[in-house]
Protein backbone atom coordinates (compact mmCIF):
# COMPACT_ATOMS: atom_id res chain seq x y z
CA UNK A 1 0.00 0.00 0.00
CA UNK A 2 1.49 3.46 -0.75
CA UNK A 3 2.31 5.85 2.39
CA UNK A 4 0.16 9.23 2.20
CA UNK A 5 3.20 10.61 3.17
CA UNK A 6 4.95 9.90 0.66
CA UNK A 7 4.43 13.36 -1.42
CA UNK A 8 4.92 15.44 1.66
CA UNK A 9 7.90 13.73 2.59
CA UNK A 10 9.55 14.30 -1.35
CA UNK A 11 8.22 17.75 -1.13
CA UNK A 12 10.09 18.41 2.20
CA UNK A 13 13.28 17.01 1.15
CA UNK A 14 13.30 18.62 -2.51
CA UNK A 15 12.41 21.93 -0.10
CA UNK A 16 15.66 21.18 1.83
CA UNK A 17 18.12 20.64 -1.38
CA UNK A 18 16.96 23.74 -2.64
CA UNK A 19 17.47 25.61 0.72
CA UNK A 20 20.74 24.23 0.90
CA UNK A 21 22.08 25.25 -2.68
CA UNK A 22 20.76 28.91 -1.87
CA UNK A 23 22.61 28.69 1.17
CA UNK A 24 25.88 27.66 -1.06
CA UNK A 25 25.16 29.90 -3.51
CA UNK A 26 24.93 32.73 -1.40
CA UNK A 27 27.96 32.09 0.42
CA UNK A 28 29.75 31.67 -2.54
CA UNK A 29 28.46 34.74 -3.62
CA UNK A 30 29.49 36.70 -0.60
CA UNK A 31 33.18 34.83 0.17
CA UNK A 32 36.18 35.34 -1.37
CA UNK A 33 40.09 34.62 -0.69
CA UNK A 34 42.99 36.86 0.28
CA UNK A 35 46.25 35.31 0.57
CA UNK A 36 48.54 35.47 3.95
CA UNK A 37 52.61 36.55 3.57
CA UNK A 38 54.59 35.81 6.51
CA UNK A 39 57.79 38.17 6.81
CA UNK A 40 60.65 39.32 8.79
CA UNK A 41 61.96 42.83 9.60
CA UNK A 42 63.76 42.27 6.74
CA UNK A 43 61.23 41.21 4.29
CA UNK A 44 62.49 37.23 4.28
CA UNK A 45 59.41 34.91 4.37
CA UNK A 46 59.04 33.20 7.54
CA UNK A 47 58.82 29.45 6.66
CA UNK A 48 56.94 27.85 9.59
CA UNK A 49 53.84 29.16 11.71
CA UNK A 50 50.20 29.06 12.18
CA UNK A 51 47.89 31.30 11.50
CA UNK A 52 43.99 31.95 13.31
CA UNK A 53 41.30 33.95 12.04
CA UNK A 54 38.93 35.89 13.80
CA UNK A 55 36.25 38.23 12.73
CA UNK A 56 36.93 42.09 13.88
CA UNK A 57 33.37 43.27 15.41
CA UNK A 58 35.03 46.42 17.01
CA UNK A 59 34.37 49.66 16.16
CA UNK A 60 35.52 50.71 12.41
CA UNK A 61 36.84 54.11 13.07
CA UNK A 62 36.58 56.42 10.04
CA UNK A 63 37.91 59.84 10.56
CA UNK A 64 35.52 62.71 10.32
CA UNK A 65 32.74 60.26 10.22
CA UNK A 66 29.99 60.38 13.19
CA UNK A 67 27.59 57.29 13.55
CA UNK A 68 24.94 56.11 16.31
CA UNK A 69 27.42 53.40 17.34
CA UNK A 70 30.51 55.36 18.28
CA UNK A 71 32.13 54.11 21.07
CA UNK A 72 31.14 56.85 23.19
CA UNK A 73 27.66 56.41 22.25
CA UNK A 74 27.53 52.73 22.74
CA UNK A 75 29.18 49.96 24.13
CA UNK A 76 31.97 48.64 22.72
CA UNK A 77 32.21 45.02 20.94
CA UNK A 78 35.10 42.69 22.40
CA UNK A 79 33.74 39.52 21.17
CA UNK A 80 35.71 38.49 17.76
CA UNK A 81 34.13 35.08 16.59
CA UNK A 82 36.89 32.15 15.96
CA UNK A 83 36.54 31.68 11.66
CA UNK A 84 39.35 29.56 10.79
CA UNK A 85 42.81 28.25 11.79
CA UNK A 86 45.39 26.59 9.58
CA UNK A 87 49.62 27.00 9.06
CA UNK A 88 52.09 27.83 6.42
CA UNK A 89 50.35 24.66 4.07
CA UNK A 90 47.22 26.73 3.68
CA UNK A 91 48.16 30.56 3.22
CA UNK A 92 45.15 31.22 0.62
CA UNK A 93 42.41 31.81 3.25
CA UNK A 94 38.22 32.14 2.17
CA UNK A 95 36.39 34.77 4.20
CA UNK A 96 33.12 36.70 4.03
CA UNK A 97 34.20 39.44 1.43
CA UNK A 98 31.38 42.02 3.22
CA UNK A 99 33.49 41.78 6.79
CA UNK A 100 36.76 42.67 8.48
CA UNK A 101 38.42 40.34 10.38
CA UNK A 102 42.07 40.38 12.22
CA UNK A 103 45.09 37.13 11.61
CA UNK A 104 47.59 36.50 14.03
CA UNK A 105 50.60 34.66 13.39
CA UNK A 106 52.66 32.23 15.70
CA UNK A 107 55.79 31.41 14.38
CA UNK A 108 57.35 27.54 15.70
CA UNK A 109 60.54 29.27 16.56
CA UNK A 110 62.86 31.89 15.97
CA UNK A 111 60.55 34.71 15.94
CA UNK A 112 57.78 36.28 17.65
CA UNK A 113 54.21 36.82 17.18
CA UNK A 114 52.50 38.76 14.77
CA UNK A 115 49.22 39.83 13.45
CA UNK A 116 47.31 42.30 11.26
CA UNK A 117 43.76 43.91 9.84
CA UNK A 118 42.42 41.97 7.11
CA UNK A 119 40.42 44.96 5.65
CA UNK A 120 36.96 44.13 3.64
CA UNK A 121 38.04 42.65 0.73
CA UNK A 122 41.58 42.57 0.90
CA UNK A 123 43.48 40.08 -1.51
CA UNK A 124 46.86 39.88 0.34
CA UNK A 125 47.70 40.19 4.04
CA UNK A 126 51.16 40.52 4.73
CA UNK A 127 52.47 39.92 8.80
CA UNK A 128 55.42 41.59 9.67
CA UNK A 129 57.44 39.13 12.53
CA UNK A 130 60.46 39.73 14.29
CA UNK A 131 63.29 37.86 14.81
CA UNK A 132 64.37 36.47 18.31
CA UNK A 133 65.43 37.98 20.26
CA UNK A 134 63.45 41.11 20.54
CA UNK A 135 65.16 43.96 20.70
CA UNK A 136 64.88 46.01 24.46
CA UNK A 137 63.34 49.34 24.61
CA UNK A 138 63.88 52.39 26.48
CA UNK A 139 61.96 55.67 27.84
CA UNK A 140 63.70 58.94 27.54
CA UNK A 141 62.82 61.70 30.01
CA UNK A 142 63.40 65.53 29.88
CA UNK A 143 62.63 67.31 33.59
CA UNK A 144 62.78 71.15 32.97
CA UNK A 145 61.33 74.52 34.08
CA UNK A 146 57.99 75.20 32.21
CA UNK A 147 57.72 78.87 32.79
CA UNK A 148 59.03 80.97 29.30
CA UNK A 149 55.84 80.16 29.16
CA UNK A 150 53.93 77.35 30.66
CA UNK A 151 53.05 75.39 27.48
CA UNK A 152 54.26 71.99 28.30
CA UNK A 153 57.12 71.99 25.98
CA UNK A 154 60.46 73.14 26.05
CA UNK A 155 61.64 76.40 25.18
CA UNK A 156 65.54 76.70 24.95
CA UNK A 157 67.21 78.27 25.77
CA UNK A 158 64.99 80.30 28.30
CA UNK A 159 64.10 77.21 29.93
CA UNK A 160 66.70 74.66 31.92
CA UNK A 161 66.86 71.07 32.77
CA UNK A 162 66.60 70.39 36.21
CA UNK A 163 68.98 67.90 37.52
CA UNK A 164 67.98 65.11 40.81
CA UNK A 165 64.40 64.74 40.02
CA UNK A 166 64.02 60.38 40.64
CA UNK A 167 61.88 58.36 37.84
CA UNK A 168 59.18 55.69 38.60
CA UNK A 169 58.39 54.03 35.98
CA UNK A 170 53.90 52.25 36.83
CA UNK A 171 52.31 49.65 35.04
CA UNK A 172 48.62 51.50 33.87
CA UNK A 173 47.63 48.14 34.55
CA UNK A 174 47.26 48.59 37.87
CA UNK A 175 44.90 51.29 37.54
CA UNK A 176 42.30 49.36 36.02
CA UNK A 177 42.10 46.74 39.22
CA UNK A 178 44.68 44.22 37.42
CA UNK A 179 47.66 42.93 38.92
CA UNK A 180 50.75 46.03 38.43
CA UNK A 181 52.50 48.55 40.02
CA UNK A 182 56.18 50.36 39.86
CA UNK A 183 58.61 48.44 37.42
CA UNK A 184 60.98 46.82 39.47
CA UNK A 185 63.14 44.28 36.99
CA UNK A 186 64.36 45.24 33.06
CA UNK A 187 64.06 42.54 30.32
CA UNK A 188 66.55 40.57 31.63
CA UNK A 189 65.37 40.17 35.35
CA UNK A 190 67.51 42.68 37.50
CA UNK A 191 66.93 45.88 39.28
CA UNK A 192 65.49 48.27 36.86
CA UNK A 193 68.62 51.08 36.51
CA UNK A 194 71.59 47.93 35.87
CA UNK A 195 74.34 48.38 33.52
CA UNK A 196 75.40 45.85 30.90
CA UNK A 197 78.72 45.91 28.72
CA UNK A 198 77.66 46.34 24.98
CA UNK A 199 79.27 46.04 21.71
CA UNK A 200 80.14 48.77 19.19
CA UNK A 201 76.64 49.10 18.17
CA UNK A 202 75.62 49.66 21.33
CA UNK A 203 73.88 46.20 21.98
CA UNK A 204 73.87 44.33 25.28
CA UNK A 205 76.61 41.34 24.99
CA UNK A 206 74.76 38.62 25.84
CA UNK A 207 75.26 34.67 26.01
CA UNK A 208 73.59 32.15 23.65
CA UNK A 209 70.59 31.74 26.03
CA UNK A 210 70.09 35.48 25.48
CA UNK A 211 71.00 36.46 29.75
CA UNK A 212 73.56 39.69 29.29
CA UNK A 213 77.43 38.43 29.34
CA UNK A 214 78.74 40.93 31.53
CA UNK A 215 76.95 43.28 34.47
CA UNK A 216 78.63 46.70 34.54
CA UNK A 217 77.11 48.01 37.87
CA UNK A 218 73.61 46.63 39.56
CA UNK A 219 70.58 48.74 39.37
CA UNK A 220 68.21 49.88 42.62
CA UNK A 221 65.17 51.04 40.82
CA UNK A 222 66.78 54.34 41.03
CA UNK A 223 66.80 56.23 38.12
CA UNK A 224 67.75 60.48 38.26
CA UNK A 225 67.73 62.88 35.83
CA UNK A 226 71.15 64.41 35.43
CA UNK A 227 72.74 68.18 34.91
CA UNK A 228 70.54 68.33 31.48
CA UNK A 229 67.68 67.20 33.04
CA UNK A 230 67.76 63.75 31.03
CA UNK A 231 67.28 60.32 32.22
CA UNK A 232 67.53 57.01 29.90
CA UNK A 233 65.93 53.72 31.75
CA UNK A 234 67.14 51.28 29.22
CA UNK A 235 66.68 47.18 28.67
CA UNK A 236 62.98 47.26 29.32
CA UNK A 237 60.89 44.37 28.00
Amino acid sequence: MKSKLAKPTWRRLLATALAAMAALIFMSAGAHAFTLNVVDSGGNAVPNFRWTLEEDTMFDVKPGLLTADIPALAFHPSYMPLIATGDETTTTITADATKRYFISVLPDADYSIGGAPVPVGATNVTVMVNTQPIPTAQITIKVFEDNHPTNNALDSPHEQGIEGFTIIVEDAGGRYGMSAGRLMTDAYGNMVGTTYERNQAGEVITNPDGSPQTVLMMGDMSVTTDANGEAIIKNLA
